[in-house]
């Protein structure tokens, strides 16, 4: 990899490579796809190449769904994710290998296929960001902490996606698995942020020693100046406190 990088530059090994690694995006947890954008930001090629690498070696798409009745909104669609979800457990040590095991499952089978396509990749990518977030504000856990790092990684990579055709499904197959594996405990109360400044937030997330701590803090920065605030920097308070 690192001499097909080196041969052709970053930009063409990436649009070279992206439609034959998304299918797998799954891949670690999204950490392929998490470390790719990284590597890319911050300009380091070796980097590049080896993050291409370790997304191939990893890769792991998940099977398909069924074909829905009917699509839904994402309002309706998030409510049926969020209450089926609580009906599906499963006792597998990691990430990856839960969400191998909810695209086996009923309610996967049931929601994967089943949400209405968004205008473009740019909309689903913005509007399921923004419920990873909302998610998280409501009960944090640390697999919808990766998907919300997730879905910042591939709207950074979207100008080396050179075609957007079956990128959707994939996104919405990936993002309905996670949800699943993430066997999120649904709180009465949402906690409350001990820190609510960005600036106190972002002190915080550099004083930690918490790798995932920062990557979070830094999506949700990265995100609210893109989207909004939204709940970015609830979730990044939550994380840090």
């Amino acid at each position: 990899m690192h001499a097909r990088v080196a041969r052709d530059g970053v930009d063409a090994t990436l649009r070279a490579l992206l439609p034959d690694l998304l299918p797998g995006v799954a891949a670690a947890a999204f950490h392929g796809l998490i470390r790719t954008a990284h590597a890319v930001q911050s300009g380091h090629t070796g980097e590049v190449a080896a993050t291409l690498a370790y997304w191939a070696w990893r890769w792991q798409p998940l099977a398909p769904a069924q074909a829905p009745a009917m699509r839904m909104l994402l309002p309706a669609w998030s409510q049926a994710l969020v209450r089926d979800a609580q009906a599906w457990r499963t006792d597998g040590p990691l990430i990856s290998i839960r969400m191998d095991q909810a695209a086996q499952g009923a309610v996967y089978q049931a929601l994967a296929d089943a949400l209405q396509p968004f205008a473009d990749l740019q909309s689903a990518i913005a509007s399921l960001a923004a419920l990873a977030a909302e998610r998280y504000a409501a009960s944090p856990n640390f697999t919808v902490l990766h998907m919300i790092t997730g879905l910042r990684a591939l709207r950074v990579l979207l100008p080396w996606i050179a075609s957007e055709e079956g990128v959707q499904p994939i996104l919405v197959h990936a993002f309905t698995a996670a949800y699943l594996a993430a066997r999120v405990a649904p709180l009465f109360t949402p906690p409350e942020p001990r820190l609510g400044r960005w600036p106190d937030v972002i002190a915080a997330a550099l004083a930690s020693d918490d790798d995932h701590v920062i990557k979070l803090v830094h999506a949700c920065r990265e995100e609210a100046r893109v989207y909004g605030e939204g709940n970015y920097l609830r979730v990044a308070g939550l994380a840090v406190g």
